[in-house]
């Protein structure tokens, strides 16, 4: 019989669970952040909500993958993410606070439930699902949950589930997706060149014709400063480059909502050269006509040389995988019933706390399970 796991993005799943609380804890803001204690205490408690559903619903080994530190593709492209960054600067969470909080229940977490950890430094959660997805898909029965359409690129190697904890529904890769063809770049799922052709708008990842062409009025700054070529490759390469862009002060304007007409953070250097999924699932038909659309524009192929480094699982580094491997076999349970009904009564948990038998697993169960009798005189 098949070892049956389901891997959970733990990462993703806080996240929601934070703004789900600040909309309805309603905390008051002290120096213009949100005061973390008057929403923390129910963040938690919706976040092991989640945690109870999945762990009743499949009733497997549950492992929560979670973001480890030095992001390996930050350092390979720079600019990945960077978007979140901004919005993290933007927003009204002191979120030093709030990962301060997360690290301390994921020790609690650790210390007494029965839930594997794993997180590995230089990996994304993604990295932890998708490595052990692919290499394991075939000898066990694993069940990803998550929100992240990117996961489903495993489906391509072999018959793994994936369940949407916001849908509440198994998701599936449609048979043209599934299928594999033999690109310049070896085989590869059409849903994994239709990821790299279109990027990740959410993870900063642009499109295959993003930053490709200057914009008019960047090429007018150039014409200013004697430099008479256009093709980004070849300026961007100059060693006046990086000169050429703080000098630079023409900033992109929102087209829309709220701040329609307002200046954004970032200069108008490229221009915008739309590129969606109907136009990708055109270009992966085969490696014909995908080489086809790449001679459109000399830089198309390494952009998407870029991104498929980005979006494919299959592109972690092996230092990387080899570690998530490691950890993945040798992390272990160390589950205490008794110490999560007290961590439930530590953070005053009455819903846990009532129900906390919920959280109790029959397959690491012990001799000393305490109750709410053992923790009160009558």
């Amino acid at each position: 019989m098949k070892k049956s796991i389901t891997i959970v993005d733990f990462s993703h799943l806080n996240m929601r669970n934070l703004f789900i609380a600040l909309q309805q804890a309603k905390p008051r803001k002290k120096d213009g952040l949100f005061v973390t204690e008057d929403f923390i205490q129910y963040h938690k408690s919706l976040l092991f909500n989640s945690l109870q559903f999945i762990k009743n619903k499949f009733k497997n080994e549950i492992i929560l993958a979670i973001d480890g530190q030095d992001n390996w593709r930050k350092r390979f492209y720079p600019d990945y993410k960077a978007n979140r960054s901004k919005a993290k600067e933007d927003n009204d969470v002191n979120f030093e606070e709030f990962f301060e909080e997360t690290d301390k229940m994921l020790e609690k977490i650790k210390e007494n439930f029965p839930f594997k950890v794993l997180r590995v430094n230089e990996a994304e959660a993604d990295d932890v699902a998708g490595t052990i997805a692919i290499k394991y898909g075939n000898d066990m029965d694993i069940t990803l949950v998550t929100s992240d359409h990117d996961w489903l690129q495993v489906q391509a190697h072999n018959n793994v589930r994936m369940w949407d904890p916001i849908k509440k529904e198994d998701q599936f890769l449609s048979d043209f997706e599934k299928e594999i063809i033999q690109t310049d770049f070896g085989l590869m799922s059409r849903f994994t060149i239709i990821h790299g052709l279109i990027g990740d708008k959410g993870d900063n990842v642009p499109t295959v014709t993003g930053m490709s062409h200057f914009s008019d009025e960047f090429i007018g700054y150039l014409k200013e400063n004697n430099i008479n070529s256009e093709c980004v490759k070849t300026v961007t390469k100059m060693d006046i480059w990086d000169e050429l862009i703080e000098n630079y002060d023409i900033y992109d304007i929102v087209k829309s909502g709220k701040k329609k007409g307002e200046f954004k953070d970032t200069k108008n250097i490229f221009k915008t050269k739309p590129y969606g999924i109907k136009k990708a699932e055109k270009h992966c038909i085969c490696n014909d006509s995908l080489n086809e659309f790449f001679n459109e524009h000399n830089m198309y192929k390494d952009n998407f040389a870029r991104n498929k480094i980005l979006v494919d699982f299959t592109e972690v580094p092996e230092d990387v995988q080899e570690k998530i491997i490691q950890e993945f076999n040798n992390v272990q349970v160390n589950y205490n019933p008794n110490g999560i009904l007290e961590y439930f009564m530590e953070e005053k948990l009455p819903v846990h706390i009532n129900n906390v038998n919920k959280f109790y697993s029959a397959k690491y169960e012990t001799q000393n399970t305490k109750s709410l009798d053992d923790f009160f005189d009558f």
